[in-house]
């Protein structure tokens, strides 16, 4: 198994992503597969879905995340510590870190709402975009995570937890684990949606 991200393996996944994109597809799906409970009863999961949503900033650095060498490369320098379980992340990487075989006995969890663009007046109306609970069930993914912003002064909110309820129907009838992270929020003095410490 890979323990970092070498020029030669991510030019070849990037030849593959252009010429052979159904082969990315095809090892998300044909990845071993593993229980959801660790050997010890816990869970490390490694969160790597924040560019999905337009997010590259860490710390103070503004483009952090924006480098897709370096991203992948750090998740796969983590994905092969023994304690990380596996990871958290939209359809592009998880595909990506199947291929490269870093997702072999991993747990693989699908985002599913990324609508909520930040910065847009209606952020909190955090839609769909990314995968779906068919999709989660097609590709053979553990589990699917959604986010749930709650601004009880944004009645644009009411749509989200509507479609986060059922979401979670959906991977519930698929027999699929459900990661969800409600977060309180409000509006500061310029109007942007902020987390609500």
């Amino acid at each position: 198994m890979l323990t970092h991200l070498d020029e030669e393996s991510y030019k070849a996944l990037i030849e593959a992503r252009i010429f052979e994109p159904k082969s990315l597809q095809t090892a998300l799906s044909n990845r071993s597969r593993r229980s959801l409970a660790g050997k010890d009863g816990r869970l490390l999961i490694l969160a790597a879905d924040h560019t999905a949503r337009g997010k590259l900033t860490a710390n103070s650095d503004p483009l952090a995340m924006a480098d897709r060498f370096i991203m992948l490369d750090r998740i796969v320098r983590a994905l092969a510590d023994s304690e990380v379980d596996g990871v958290l992340a939209s359809a592009d990487i998880l595909e990506e870190l199947s291929w490269l075989g870093v997702l072999e006995g991993r747990l693989a969890i699908g985002t599913m709402n990324r609508g909520g663009v930040i910065g847009a007046k209606w952020e909190l109306d955090d839609r769909m975009t990314a995968y779906d609970a068919e999709h989660i069930a097609k590709y053979g993914l553990d589990g699917g995570k959604m986010l749930l912003r709650i601004d009880d002064s944004d009645s644009r909110v009411a749509r989200t937890i509507e479609s986060v309820a059922t979401a979670v129907t959906q991977l519930a009838d698929h027999g699929i684990m459900c990661l969800l992270e409600p977060l309180p929020y409000a509006r500061n003095s310029d109007g942007v949606a902020v987390l609500d410490e």
